[in-house]
């Protein structure tokens, strides 16, 4: 007989954990599982992506009303009315596949039965929080889950020191990448915009205060100091993207820093860059890094859990402090052939793997 499985997530926007949680519904084993997908609001660019068997629910329009909004702030404040409200189906298995809202409202849950999941995609002592949520009591509540999945083992190590109560109730399972669809789609064409007498370099993600953006816009001053024809291309979209356009205008950057939007094949951007530049605060297990290893990019990183991880701590990438000047020098000895002569990328590529990673998933939700 199969399970009944329930995913809760806020959205399917843009974003890494989105993205590997469609990779995961399309690969689910449906000979075990009938599957639901909650999402708090419907809305988001991977919607057309999910296959034709999951069942697709949800609380909120994208853009409800005046009084849709109040209805939706009490309903995420007070998440066991939302239960009662949108979600009466009995589940064997209740997976929340975010921290924060999602998981808050898995633990909610009135059935006893149900084998309660969260997944856990970053680092909560950075992780900036919904308004409606009490976050001591929600950090206090993690150990009432049965299981929970990390991304890393960054990520793992820092839930324990958070609530020692969830020891023995984790496991790491690295997200899984499709990488032979990746190739196939980094060789598509596409309207290049790099012009191959520059350096371009390349990052790509939601533009928001944690991605820190301004970090690289900070960084371009310097580097043009030793190459004026150097170029940084942003690929993404987000909350701080006028704000980095103004500040762009400001530094007079504006011919130099070009912000492409949210691109949903970005692989022949990553295929044709000459290099991946990342400068997050925090991470989980950023996709995007495997996404460049992918295509033997190089890559200079900030330190950040997740990031550090998938680089092996410099094995696979160059890891610097989010300061200017030792940013700069790492990009241009990298831009040099100084560091980084020879990367081994598909012997690191290979550890996330689709089948193994998607077979990983599978016992572990059917154990």
């Amino acid at each position: 007989m199969k399970k009944k499985i329930l995913f809760v997530i806020n959205n399917l926007n843009g974003g890494g954990a989105e993205k590997v949680l469609v990779t995961y519904l399309k690969n689910i084993d449906t000979s075990l599982f009938d599957v639901d997908l909650f999402l708090v609001t419907r809305m988001g660019v991977y919607l057309e992506d999910l296959p034709s068997y999951v069942r697709l629910r949800w609380g909120f329009e994208e853009r409800p009303g005046l009084i849709g909004r109040i209805a939706r702030r009490i309903f995420l404040y007070f998440p066991v009315l939302f239960r009662l409200f949108f979600i009466r189906e009995r589940y064997d298995i209740e997976v929340a596949f975010r921290e924060d809202t999602a998981t808050r409202i898995v633990l909610k849950s009135r059935n006893k039965k149900s084998r309660k999941i969260s997944w856990l995609h970053t680092d909560l002592t950075r992780y900036v929080y919904s308004s409606t949520t009490p976050v001591k009591r929600y950090l206090r509540s993690l150990g009432k889950l049965d299981h929970t999945v990390c991304v890393s083992h960054g990520v793992e190590e820092i839930l324990h020191g958070l609530n020692p109560r969830t020891k023995g109730k984790t496991s790491v399972i690295y997200n899984p990448l499709d990488v032979e669809t990746v190739r196939r789609q980094g060789a598509l064409p596409f309207d290049n915009p790099f012009d191959p007498t520059d350096t371009n370099l390349l990052t790509i993600g939601r533009i928001d205060d944690g991605k820190n953006h301004r970090f690289l816009i900070e960084c371009m001053p310097s580097l043009l100091e030793k190459n004026e024809n150097i170029r940084l291309w942003i690929l993404g979209e987000g909350d701080r993207m006028e704000e980095l356009k103004k500040l762009c205008e400001e530094m007079h950057l504006v011919e130099h820093v070009r912000f492409l939007g949210f691109i949903k094949n970005p692989f022949p951007y990553l295929a044709h860059a000459d290099l991946f530049v990342f400068s997050s605060i925090f991470e989980g297990l950023p996709t995007v890094l495997i996404e460049a290893l992918i295509f033997h990019k190089k890559i200079v990183s900030s330190y950040c859990v997740g990031g550090e991880e998938v680089l092996d701590f410099g094995k696979y990438g160059i890891l610097s402090r989010l300061d200017t000047a030792e940013y700069c020098t790492k990009v241009r000895q990298v831009l040099d052939g100084e560091l980084l002569p020879e990367v081994a990328f598909e012997e690191r590529v290979a550890d996330f793997d689709l089948a193994g990673q998607c077979r990983m998933f599978n016992d572990f939700l059917n154990d």
